[in-house]
């Protein structure tokens, strides 16, 4: 066997330790035989120094390194063995020269290779036993070529070649025998030990599993406990849970059904007829009411009628609006006038509201419907009334306009016999001063809003009556409003105010001196803001009015003025002047946002 094992670690640790407990008791062994051996020696010497000195001092030297072998463990035990062999070697060599080749020299020779086969290993045996042969084939030729003659004691017979060659066979095959003996036993010792090794490891693996199993069925033990005793909670809590969801279950029903009991008495004792229809236009449930509302005799055969199906309610577009509610799941309200099967005309205002189902499906249509019979013949009544006095408004705008056209007529003729051009002037003012008032109520009885007047269209007709009546064809015009829409307590101040600036531009701003290269440019603008104002800007570049007006006390010869300033606070507005390049009128007055509309003519 090798002298490590590196596939079996504890094997090798197992022989190494038995080696060294051996190699102890060996090494004590001969120690103490050879104590007495050695005082034998020296005694020997004493009588007889002159032959027996230098083996005693060979002894005594082999003596103490066996002793030195013996007390000194901490020494590595292949070293130790081979210190032992080597004094095997030492003391067999001592003996064959002192007492001969026949002598106990060969018995050393053949105890150091079993002593190193079995303290170091399988190589150092072979090794052992090749210096061995060595060894023994020295000395005999040696002893046979007379070259130790002198050194060697014969004490035995003469030994010749052939004897000793043949003493060397069988020393050399007892010793082959005995170390190939040797070594199959120590195979046979690893083997076993080996197996002895790994059937112990099995053991202790199966001591270790079962251990293991043991503790981990505890452990499962431990935690299936807990599992049961939290499923036994578990299955409590959740039977609490069911018997709380029983309870609160029949508690729901309970609720339901008197719910039910609740809205089955509203809906049969609501003062509106009220019915259901499905998603294929089949009536499911109808109320007292309703039945009334339809003249019919019972709910029987109302529910015989299908939605989808019965002309009239196609005809009167409840049909639609049901299939509507039905497709965007949205509520709905319309009015429709039906003819019932029971031969009934009624006006109805139907409010349709979606019925869904636990998905949000749309399953059905509820229909609300209210008998609005009398209001629809009241508002007939009422609209026919209002038609009526719209009529006589109109006339009357008519007549008021025509009267102000004859009493401006009269002005013209007046002003025609008078020779002061002065006067004819104030004529003239005063005439489109009331042609101003007079447009008003044309746009009044030419309107379908009897009650307001949309400014845009006034304010480009008065700016075409004023430019033609001055013959201000010369002048560029530029006039952007708002649609704003005034009623007449605004219209006739706001008109005579704006029909002033613009006579001061076409009598003023631009005489005959004026630069005749230089464009003649009026702007009129109407903005109505966010603040419920309406800001009227007249705006000339022409040669603009003194610096030092003052628009609020200007004197009595402008009478235009004086009414602009008038009419202005009448209006609760705020009027400005800005002189510079030309003549800037500003003028700005409430304006609630409910009379500004776009859409009537």
């Amino acid at each position: 066997m090798n002298t490590k094992d590196t596939t079996h670690p504890e094997i090798h640790t197992e022989l190494q330790n038995w080696r060294t407990n051996t190699l102890n008791t060996l090494l004590f062994v001969a120690t103490l035989a050879m104590t007495p051996a050695l005082v034998i020696v020296i005694i020997n010497t004493i009588h007889a120094p002159e032959l027996r000195l230098p083996t005693t001092i060979i002894y005594l030297i082999i003596y103490l390194c066996l002793t030195g072998l013996t007390f000194f463990r901490q020494l590595d035990t292949q070293l130790r063995g081979w210190g032992l062999v080597l004094i095997a070697y030492v003391a067999g060599s001592v003996s064959m020269a002192i007492g001969g080749l026949a002598g106990d020299g060969r018995l050393y020779l053949m105890v150091a290779p079993i002593a190193a086969l079995t303290l170091i290993g399988l190589h150092a045996g072979i090794t052992a036993g090749t210096l061995s042969m060595l060894i023994y084939a020295v000395f005999g030729i040696a002893a046979q070529m007379g070259w130790l003659s002198e050194w060697l004691i014969i004490t035995d017979n003469t030994l010749n070649l052939s004897e000793w060659l043949l003493g060397g066979f069988v020393a050399g095959a007892s010793l082959t025998f005995i170390i190939t003996l040797q070594w199959r036993f120590n195979q046979f010792l690893t083997k076993t030990a080996i197996e002895k090794a790994k059937l112990h490891k099995q053991t202790q693996q199966e001591i270790v599993e079962r251990m293991q199993a043991e503790i981990d069925l505890q452990a499962a033990h431990k935690e299936l406990e807990i599992r049961v005793e939290a499923r036994t909670a578990e299955l409590a809590a959740t039977n609490q849970k069911l018997q709380t969801e029983i309870n609160e279950r029949v508690e729901a029903e309970a609720s339901l059904r008197e719910s039910e009991e609740r809205y089955r008495g509203l809906v049969e004792n609501a003062p509106t007829g009220i019915l259901s229809v499905n998603s294929n236009g089949q009536i499911i449930n109808v109320n007292s009411q309703m039945l009334i509302l339809l003249g019919s005799p019972s709910a029987e055969a109302t529910m015989k009628i299908n939605f989808f199906e019965f002309q009239p309610l196609i005809e009167s577009g409840i049909s639609a609006s049901i299939k509507q509610v039905l497709n965007t799941g949205s509520p709905s309200q319309a009015e429709h006038q039906y003819s019932t099967k029971w031969g009934k005309e009624i006006h109805v205002m139907a409010h349709y509201s979606p019925i869904k189902n636990n998905l949000g499906e749309t399953v059905g249509v509820q229909a609300n419907v209210h008998d609005i019979s009398e209001q629809v013949r009241a508002k007939q009544k009422i609209e026919a009334s209002l038609r009526e006095k719209e009529v006589l408004l109109k006339e009357i705008h008519h007549r008021v306009k025509n009267n102000l056209a004859i009493i401006s007529s009269l002005l013209s003729f007046q002003a025609e016999i008078t020779p002061s051009e002065e006067v004819q002037a104030a004529f003239q003012e005063s005439q489109n001063r009331i042609m101003s008032m007079a447009r008003i109520h044309e746009h009044l009885y030419s309107s379908r809003d009897l009650a307001s007047i949309k400014m845009k269209h006034y304010i480009q007709g008065v700016v075409d009556y004023l430019r033609q009546t001055y013959h201000a064809y010369d002048i560029t015009f530029q006039i952007e409003t708002d649609d704003v829409l005034l009623d007449i307590d605004k219209a006739i101040p706001c008109g005579l105010i704006f029909n002033e600036l613009i006579s001061n531009v076409f009598k003023y701003a631009f005489p005959a001196s004026y630069n005749p290269d230089q464009e003649k440019l009026l702007q009129v603008f109407m903005r109505l803001d966010d603040k419920e104002q309406c800001k009227l800007i007249v705006s000339d570049n022409g040669i603009g009015l003194p610096p030092d007006l003052d628009i609020k006390n200007v004197r009595q010869e402008s009478l235009g003025l004086q009414l602009v300033n008038i009419l202005s606070q009448q209006l609760e507005g705020d009027l400005q002047i800005d002189l510079t390049n030309g003549t800037t009128f500003s003028f700005t007055f409430p304006c609630p946002t409910e009379r500004s509309i776009s859409n009537d003519t």
